[in-house]
């Protein structure tokens, strides 16, 4: 998030001092900046904070239906401030019978002067065809009232009316935005024809970021090419949809210029038959930080990559499995090294726990099972090639060598861990209230046991005194009660 400072000082109209009001500006923004990720209450937490609050919550506004839409228009018109505080505008549209004027889309675009990363995507010809294109991008490709000064980062997907996406004459709507920087274009038709001249519009030039996302098996030497048309490109990103994954990256990559800095080559996981084409990495001896998707390098993929003398980072995506035994070695990886990224497998997610092993069992909780929330990660995946237990070593080595290592991948290990202890919990806390403990010996051990079987004979003890309490209040409640009518009764007598 943006961070632009001030000198002034806002002051409280109140007669109440407000500790917040006597804050620089920039603090205050600093402040709800680091707090981004917390939800944010209804009520502003002090007066002075309302237009902070309200601005961090609108500087990146992400839209996925046409009623949202119009809600942050009307806002917007009636705030220019709002309209000033938006940076990053996604706009995701998914299939709806609904569809925004292109004029009105282009109009209210006009307005984000300070926007420096704009998204627009509708959902793709081929999974709807039955529904009606909105072709989001022609909002700025039709219409020249835009300006967008700060405008760094755009990503958008390829109308259905253009047949020939790599003619850079279709770009030339990007001249408009003079920052412009990154672009990420996503290609959903199965019919694509490459079609590509020799130069482009003199826009591509300031790109040093270029993702592409989609495409066919014809395309491959069409994009190479399409590359070539950006003489200052840093990051070259290719991803595959799931949908049409048949481009030949084994064609595309020896083509790619080896200038590059940044490289992510990421097929889908479901492709079976890509040949591997780590053979190739050595030619970017530029590159600091490679990404790899499934089934992109051999076994002997690290032998590659030693030989890139920059390389800081690298990541290994969805299924993309290195050879552990290889990276436990120092001498194997590349000599500038920093970081490495393991995302083969979704991490899970990490729920409710039950306060103590020994305490009772929350209402909530479901007999012999995690509480909600907890979703464990699947690591079937991880079976297949290395163990759990060899990634956790590889893992522990990497970080002896001074290397970051980060990821799902890491992430699962830890959620894996802390379920198998909320599991040992939950165990105890039912064998300690049905005085089985068999099972809990067994997977645990008799120290383990011992303690909970302690546990349960304290319990029982409490609760035997507290039964022998309420016992003799009861008797003696009753005593007293029958006493007093004996008296009376008897009482009554002697008076006649």
């Amino acid at each position: 998030m943006p961070f632009y400072p001030s000198k002034r000082t806002l002051n409280s109209s109140s007669s109440q001092v407000d500790p917040f009001a006597q804050l620089p500006t920039e603090i205050l923004q600093m402040i709800l900046e680091y707090n981004q990720d917390v939800k944010l209450p209804t009520a502003p937490i002090s007066r002075s904070l309302l237009p902070f609050q309200r601005i961090a919550h609108f500087s990146t506004c992400v839209v996925t239906s046409v009623g949202a839409f119009l809600r942050v228009e009307n806002l917007v018109h009636s705030d220019k401030a709002l309209a000033d505080s938006i940076k990053i505008f996604n706009f995701r549209l998914g299939n709806s019978l609904a569809s925004i004027p292109l004029a009105k889309l282009s109009s209210f675009l006009s307005t984000l002067t300070h926007l420096e990363s704009l998204t627009l995507l509708d959902f793709g010809p081929n999974s709807s065809p039955f529904l009606p294109q909105s072709n989001l991008i022609h909002s700025l490709s039709f219409y020249g009232v835009i300006r967008a000064p700060h405008l760094k980062h755009l990503s958008f997907r390829i109308p259905s009316d253009w047949p020939h996406p790599f003619d850079p004459r279709r770009y030339q709507f990007l001249d408009r935005f003079p920052s412009l920087v990154s672009l990420e274009i996503i290609f959903d038709h199965a019919d694509l024809r490459p079609k590509i001249a020799s130069s482009g519009p003199s826009c591509l030039s300031r790109i040093t970021s270029l993702s592409i996302l989609g495409g066919n098996k014809t395309m491959s030497t069409a994009i190479a090419d399409f590359v070539k048309l950006f003489p200052n490109l840093d990051s070259f990103e290719a991803r595959k949809t799931c949908r049409y994954d048949d481009t030949d990256f084994e064609e595309l990559v020896p083509l790619l210029p080896d200038t590059l800095k940044s490289l992510a080559i990421e097929p889908s996981p479901f492709r079976r038959d890509m040949i591997p084409f780590d053979t190739e990495f050595p030619r970017f001896q530029a590159l600091e930080t490679l990404t790899l998707g499934s089934r992109t390098f051999s076994q002997n993929v690290l032998t590659q990559l030693k030989q890139l003398p920059l390389l800081r980072t690298l990541t290994f995506e969805h299924e993309a499995y290195p050879p552990l035994k290889d990276l436990s070695t120092r001498n194997a990886l590349p000599p500038s090294l920093k970081k490495i990224e393991m995302n083969q497998i979704r991490s899970g997610k990490i729920g409710s726990r039950i306060k103590d092993p020994f305490a009772p069992l929350p209402p909530n909780v479901p007999l012999g099972k995690l509480g909600p929330g907890w979703v464990l990660p699947d690591l079937g995946y991880l079976k297949r090639l290395f163990t759990l237990d060899s990634l956790r070593e590889t893992v522990e080595t990497l970080r002896g060598f001074g290397i970051v290592v980060e990821g799902s991948a890491v992430e699962a290990m830890r959620v894996d861990e802390e379920g198998l202890i909320e599991i040992k919990h939950v165990e105890t806390v039912l064998a300690i209230g049905c005085g089985d403990f068999v099972g809990l010996k067994k997977k645990y051990g008799e120290e383990w046991t011992k303690a909970a079987k302690e546990e349960r004979r304290s319990r029982k003890k409490a609760q035997d005194l507290v039964k022998k309490e309420r016992a003799e209040a009861r008797s003696a409640g009753i005593g007293k009660k029958g006493g007093g009518n004996a008296k009376k009764k008897g009482g009554g007598k002697k008076r006649k």
